[in-house]
C-alpha cells in the first residue's frame, strides 16, 4: 500500500513459516530499501521462531502491542529480539498509535514499513491509517 508518499505493508503472519514467507516476500519486493517493522504479537505464540526470519533484515524495529487483552508486552518482545541477537535500532510503544508516530519520525525517505505479528494489531493499524476495507 502507497499513503503519504510511504508504502507500507500489512500482514497478520503470526508463526514461524508465515513470517519467513512475509520476511521473503519484502526482502524480494524491496531489495534495497530500508526495513522499518512495527511488531506486536500475542502472548501464547512462540516469539523466537517469528522474529528470527523477521529481523534478518529489519532496519529499524517498532514494538508495540494492540489493545487485545492477550497482547504480548513490549518489553519482552524487545528482550528476545536482543538475545536472538538483533543489533539495528529498536523503539517500543504501549499502542499502535504511538508505534506509527514513531514510525513517521524514523523512516526515512524510500523506507518501507511492514506492520505485522497479529491479526489484531494489523486491524488497529488499518483502522489508524484508514485502509479501505476488501469484502
Amino acid at each position: 500500500l502507497k499513503s503519504r508518499d510511504r508504502r507500507f505493508g500489512l500482514d497478520g503472519a503470526n508463526n514461524g513459516a508465515s513470517m519467513t514467507e512475509v520476511a521473503k516476500t519484502f526482502r524480494d519486493l524491496f531489495p534495497r530499501r530500508k526495513k522499518v517493522v512495527i511488531f506486536g504479537i500475542s502472548r501464547d505464540k512462540k516469539l523466537e521462531p517469528v522474529l528470527k526470519p523477521l529481523l534478518q533484515r529489519t532496519s529499524c524495529l517498532i514494538v508495540t502491542k494492540s489493545s487485545n487483552p492477550r497482547a504480548q508486552e513490549a518489553k519482552v518482545i524487545i528482550e528476545k529480539a536482543d538475545e536472538i541477537g538483533y543489533k539495528g535500532p529498536s523503539f517500543w510503544s504501549e499502542r499502535v498509535r504511538g508505534a506509527l508516530q514513531i514510525a513517521d519520525e524514523v523512516c526515512s525517505n524510500g523506507a518501507v514499513l511492514l506492520i505485522t505479528g497479529s491479526l489484531f494489531l494489523v486491524g488497529e493499524a488499518r483502522e489508524l491509517l484508514k485502509c479501505r476495507k476488501f469484502i
